[in-house]
């Protein structure tokens, strides 16, 4: 998980999109519509707040050895080592 902060007078959405921009493999929490439809389009899988704290409560209740559920599988389907990489992610919740 990545921390960021803007500097004085930068918008948060800008920021998050041109850090997607560069890490096209990220999974973006956010329920602001324009930010998600940005970094779907740079390749990034999206997830809104409430399904995000959903998946966490879900792993939080599983027990412990429990059987992986399948990856959140974002739309357009990445390629190559991004998707993996978002996959491993997605698992791990």
């Amino acid at each position: 998980m990545t921390v960021c902060f803007t500097r004085v007078g930068e918008r948060a959405d800008d920021r998050i999109v041109r850090w997607v921009s560069a890490r096209p493999e990220a999974v973006v929490v956010s329920s602001d519509g324009a930010v998600r439809q940005a970094a779907r389009r740079r390749g990034a899988a999206v997830l809104d707040a409430e399904s995000f704290a959903a998946r966490v409560d879900a792993a939080l209740a599983e027990p412990a050895g429990a059987p992986a559920r399948s990856a959140f599988a974002p739309r357009p389907a990445p390629r190559g080592r991004q998707a993996s990489r978002q996959a491993a992610w997605l698992r791990g919740l």
